[in-house]
This record gives structure tokens, C-alpha cells and sequence, in this order.
């Protein structure tokens, strides 16, 4: 999880679940946007990185990483 130590990066991921690229499109267009695939890659992205930063807080407090 060395890649989250760099503030560049973190910064990156921060604007990435911050913006509402997803809720502007279904607001503008309706659900249907969901089942295109650059909202769907979007979304996925999205989930990713919530994974990953879940897993390398959960492991913060761990003494061997």
C-alpha cells in the first residue's frame, strides 16, 4: 500500500469519489445512464478504490506492514 503514502495520489483518489459525475447524468438524463459502460466502468472505479482504501486502513494498525 505504498502507492497511498504519496499525497499526489491520494489527492487523485480523493477528487475521483468526490466528484458527482454519476448523480449529474441520472439527474439529467434519467436511470438508464447507469446500464451505459463508461458509468458502469465509472462506478466500478469507484467501488475499487473504496475497497482498497478500506483494506489499507483496516491493515494501518497492523504492526507487520
Amino acid at each position: 500500500m505504498e502507492i497511498l503514502k504519496e499525497a499526489e495520489v491520494v489527492k487523485n483518489v480523493a477528487n475521483i469519489l468526490k466528484t458527482n459525475n454519476i448523480s449529474g447524468a441520472v439527474a439529467q438524463h434519467g436511470e438508464s445512464v447507469l446500464k451505459q459502460p463508461l458509468v458502469k466502468g465509472m462506478r466500478g472505479v469507484k467501488r475499487e478504490i473504496l475497497t482498497l482504501i478500506s483494506t489499507w486502513v483496516g491493515k494501518a494498525d497492523d504492526p507487520q506492514v
